[in-house]
């Protein structure tokens, strides 16, 4: 149809007075000047009543009108027809969906020939929005521009407002821009699209299912059911945060735990079950528990006990092989774990590497042993000489019964000695010995005790070197640190070879006076560094079987005492060198008077 002259408008809204289609009339204004009896009662208005004067535009949805404008602008300005979906505002506020037919004039207005679009997209009729309308989930059905032609109670209820005729993308979704799925032509190529997307308007998470609707013109509308997941959603987060916490603790435990299901295959196994066993979690999962512990498939094992009795097992002295094959002593609890019906479903296992500990309960125990013979001994001989004297009394000589007294108070000595030394050492671990601290030159001290003790250097054809250039002053006590410098030094000659050097030497620096000793012993083994200032720790590389393992953890309390360090630094075939690091002491202000 070309552009129609004012007379030619007359004459055809003459024609179509009393037609059944809707049309009506626009000036250049976009004003409605004239239009139909169809037309006013598609917008529900009573008889009599007319839409003359009212802006075409306003007979549309707010948030349609800019579009529509624009886009009968630029129709009038290209001189052509223009056919499009409008939504029209209705006298009760309801909308209905037309088909729009839009011829310009020479005037600059418009003939609108209107036709509800009762069979596009032909969805939303009375029985299919009764359909919708059962939903408890919001529903919504546009067509192929993205309008909105329905919105089910459920729909209309979550916006807040009925959005018929709007854009879905902007109405629904909040988006400026059609939606993804809609952009990448997916439904309409036939395909069901389901997102999960959060809404920007209330932040809650939703469940979209967009299908496409075949229409018999060929063309696709788009049905959209929403399902409201944020519940779900948050339950979701806390699961996740609870299965990330419980890694967490899983994996940050000190102790091994390793689980099993119920063919005792294993199906978790922490980092320290690793380390102890000496396999990463790729070699353990899926293997016999048994196989992956080195252990025999016995029946006492403590998993097997707790499936059998029911109950917690442990904790349990056991021993496991690392992947070498070497044996580790571990202290071990074991749960079964069964369904509410009873049924076996696995179970867990945690235990702990307690071989330092047994190590040392083996030294204690030999450290026992060793000190009942040593103590027998001086008693032996303290009981013999105390008969002689006894049996000896009327005729016995004056220098007998003298030399008898003398071995009687060697021997009691010797008693004294071990019991002061085991005394001592608990005095020290239970915090109960008290320093007497007095202002002294480290240096001067240590020099005092290398002095003494060169004799039994230069017996056993080993070399002492000190070397203490410059003073070096604490607060210290005396006796207790030459405590200190004799078990340093006793040690050192211990693992001295013959012809061997040991180097001792006092510096000050940063704050803190140093003395270190150096052997040129075997070293110390690196399983060993970790036990060395144990009590009745005795190195496997010592050359003497005498005394108790407490030398150098008297020596590592007393410095502790002096709120000083001391520190070992060895490696196997280079000797060892231990540090004693103390404090400078300042002079107070008044002795700098």
């Amino acid at each position: 149809m070309s552009m129609a002259t004012a007379e030619q408008l007359a004459v055809l809204a003459q024609a179509m007075e009393h037609s059944p289609t809707a049309w009506a009339v626009t000036d250049e204004e976009g004003r409605v000047r004239r239009h139909n009896a169809a037309f006013a009662a598609l917008l529900g208005l009573e008889s009599g009543q007319e839409a003359a004067g009212r802006p075409w535009s306003h007979l549309s949805p707010v948030a349609r009108r800019a579009e529509e404008s624009a886009l009968l602008r630029q129709a009038g300005q290209d001189g052509r027809a223009v056919s499009t979906h409008k939504a029209l505002v209705q006298r009760d506020g309801g909308l209905i969906t037309v088909v729009d037919a839009a011829h310009p004039c020479q005037n600059g207005g418009f003939w609108h020939l209107l036709s509800p679009a009762v069979n596009r997209p032909g969805l939303v009729n009375g029985r299919c929005q009764a359909m919708l309308e059962a939903f408890d989930d919001p529903i919504y059905v546009c067509d192929q521009d993205h309008n909105i032609e329905f919105l089910n109670q459920a729909m209309i209820r979550r916006l807040g407002r009925d959005a018929t005729g709007e854009k879905c993308h902007q109405a629904i979704h909040g988006l400026d821009d059609v939606c993804p799925w809609c952009e990448g032509q997916k439904v309409q190529n036939g395909q069901t699209v389901r997102q999960e997307m959060q809404r920007s308007s209330d932040s809650r998470w939703y469940n979209v299912v967009c299908t496409p609707v075949f229409l018999p013109d060929g063309r696709v509308a788009r049905q959209t059911v929403f399902r409201d997941v944020t519940s779900q959603k948050l339950l979701e987060q806390h699961l996740r945060h609870a299965l990330d916490s419980q890694r967490v603790l899983f994996e940050s435990l000190p102790v091994g735990v390793l689980a099993v299901d119920e063919h005792y295959n294993v199906t978790q196994i922490n980092p320290a079950a690793q380390k102890i066993l000496g396999v990463n979690a790729n070699q353990a999962l899926g293997r016999y528990c048994h196989d992956v512990m080195g252990c025999d498939n016995d029946p006492l094992c403590p998993l097997r006990r707790s499936a059998a009795e029911g109950r917690t097992a442990g904790p349990d002295d056991w021993h496991v092989r690392d992947s070498r094959g070497a044996l580790v002593d571990v202290r071990m609890w074991a749960a079964a774990i069964f369904d509410s019906d009873g049924r076996h479903l696995g179970g867990v296992e945690a235990f702990q590497d307690i071989s330092e500990a047994k190590a040392l309960e083996r030294h204690r125990a030999r450290i026992i042993a060793m000190l009942a013979h040593d103590m027998k001994t001086p008693l032996i001989s303290i009981r013999g000489f105390a008969n002689l004297l006894l049996r000896d009394e009327d005729q016995a000589h004056a220098k007998n019964r003298r030399k008898y007294a003398q071995f009687i108070e060697q021997e009691a000595a010797r008693l004294d000695g071990f019991v002061h030394r085991f005394l001592e050492m608990s005095r020290l671990q239970d915090g109960a010995l008290k320093l007497k601290p007095e202002r002294l030159d480290l240096a001067e001290r240590l020099a005092g005790v290398v002095e003494a003790v060169r004799p039994q250097f230069r017996a056993a054809n080993v070399e002492l070197l000190l070397e203490a250039p410059a003073p070096a002053p604490v607060e210290a006590d005396a006796e207790l640190l030459g405590r200190i410098f004799d078990n340093l030094l006793d040690n050192a000659l211990q693992h001295s070879p013959t012809g061997g050097q040991v180097h001792v030497s006092v510096i000050a620096e940063g704050g803190e006076a140093q003395v270190r000793v150096r052997d040129q012993g075997s070293g110390i083994p690196a399983d060993e560094l970790s036990l060395i200032f144990e009590p009745f720790f005795r190195g496997s590389n010592s050359k003497t079987t005498q005394g108790y393992g407490l030398g150098l953890a008297a020596a590592k309390a007393i410095a502790c005492l002096h709120g000083g360090r001391l520190v070992v630094d060895s490696q196997p075939g280079h000797g060892a060198l231990f540090t004693l690091r103390l404090p400078i002491s300042r002079p107070s202000q008044a002795a700098a008077d």
